[in-house]
């Protein structure tokens, strides 16, 4: 079986996992009130509020290379792979640059795919970054 973790981590740190699904999603994004992700070739959306999920529309913007900025330009995102890659999954560092200071800092450790984030995974406050992770016992 295939499992999924919808996580948020607050741009200092601090993680929250929103839910975990029974079916393997990625590239999630804020947007459309909530978080939009790809699930079984649709987009879906989790709604913050309430933990629902619909169906929508393909979104606007699809991921566009593997360093995202933030909607005020002070972060940027990246993810690097600190093992092999196998079935699509592999140890992912998440990068978090601060470019009004210039300094790079691990944001988080886990176990992730090359579309764990999303075209916009920054809300739109800039300060927390959507994601998902796998369970590791699933990889292989």
């Amino acid at each position: 079986m295939a499992r999924s973790f919808l996580n948020l981590i607050s741009v200092d740190g601090r993680l929250c996992r929103l839910a975990e699904f029974g079916f393997f999603a990625d590239a999630p994004s804020f947007g459309n009130g909530g978080i939009v992700f790809r699930a079984a070739d649709k987009y879906k959306r989790f709604d913050l509020d309430t933990g629902a999920i619909t169906t929508v529309e393909t979104p606007r913007t699809e991921k566009s290379g593997t360093q995202i900025s933030s909607p005020d330009g002070r972060y940027t995102v990246s993810l690097k792979f600190g093992s092999k890659i196998t079935n699509g999954r592999g140890y992912a560092l998440m990068m978090l640059r601060d470019n009004e200071k210039i300094t790079e800092t691990v944001l988080t450790r886990f176990m992730g795919s090359e579309n764990s984030i999303g075209a916009e995974p920054f809300s739109e406050d800039s300060q927390n970054i959507v994601f998902f992770g796998y369970p590791e016992d699933e990889l292989g």
